[in-house]
Parts: structure tokens; C-alpha cells; sequence
């Protein structure tokens, strides 16, 4: 069996940081090796960037954007080896950014990593070129934990 892949993750203490941290723990092919935030708080168990760089082979981050669009150009810098990114609601100036960096590393950038979502985006394209827009309307309802920051979601 190979190494496991070592996983540093980004904004640690939030919501999706311990549900990735979670996930980690139930695998064998990965494990997270290092958690860091906006602060650094080593009684937590989170360490600064450069330390998590250092120990990881892959950084996933479901932060912000902005916050997305500053740690790949810092990773780019470092020689990061790989950003896995999620957030939603970017602006073209920071798509940019997350561009100019994955010239200098591999980036993989998605609004959303469910497989159920995934597959029901190609759903609804099949729907949408199967059914004409004058004859339906469409209403898009979502429902999500009171401390939901971008609302309406990227999914949305």
C-alpha cells in the first residue's frame, strides 16, 4: 500500500474545516497532517501556513473567496504542491488571481464537490433543453443552517 496523501486544511476551525478533519479520520489513503486558520492557536492543534505547506501534499479549503483567491497565490509562492478549493461567489478579479496561481501549481476549483448536486446539474440542463422557457417558469428554493454565509448559495 502507498503513502497515505497528506492533507493540510485551510480555515480548520470552520464549519466545513472540521467536517473535512472528520472525514479525514475515517480514511487510510489520506490523512490531515496539518489544520490552519486565521489564527494560529497550537493548543488547537493549528499551525502557521508555511508549517502546513511544509507538512502537506495537498491543501483543501472551503473558506471565501477572497480568502481562497490570497491562499493560492501564497501556496503559488511557497511551492505548494496542490490547492483543492471550494468556496462559492467569486469575483472575475479573484478567479483571476486563482488563475495567475494555478500557472505556478495545480489548482482544482469547484462551487460545489457533492456527486448528488453534480449529477443534478446535468439533470436540470437536460430538463432546461427538453422543456421551452415560455411555457415554464422556474423558481429555485434552498434551505440551508442559519450561519450560511453566501446566500443565495453558489449551488443556488
Amino acid at each position: 500500500m502507498s503513502e497515505p496523501i497528506k492533507i493540510a486544511i485551510a480555515g480548520a476551525e470552520g464549519r466545513m474545516g472540521r467536517a473535512v478533519a472528520a472525514a479525514l479520520e475515517e480514511r487510510t489513503d489520506m490523512i490531515a497532517v496539518a489544520g490552519f486558520d486565521r489564527r494560529v492557536v497550537r493548543e488547537a492543534g493549528l499551525v502557521p501556513l508555511e508549517e502546513a505547506v511544509a507538512a502537506a501534499d495537498v491543501v483543501i479549503d472551503f473558506t471565501s473567496p477572497e480568502a481562497s483567491a490570497a491562499l493560492a497565490e501564497r501556496l503559488a509562492e511557497l511551492g505548494g504542491k496542490a490547492l483543492v478549493s471550494g468556496p462559492t461567489g467569486w469575483t472575475d478579479e479573484q478567479l483571476a488571481r486563482v488563475a495567475r496561481a494555478a500557472q505556478r501549481m495545480p489548482i482544482v476549483r469547484a462551487g460545489n464537490f457533492s456527486l448528488g448536486v453534480n449529477m443534478l446539474m446535468g439533470l436540470v440542463r437536460q430538463a432546461a433543453a427538453a422543456l421551452s422557457a415560455r411555457d415554464y417558469d422556474v423558481e429555485v428554493v434552498e434551505a440551508h443552517h442559519r450561519r450560511k454565509v453566501d446566500a443565495p448559495s453558489g449551488t443556488a
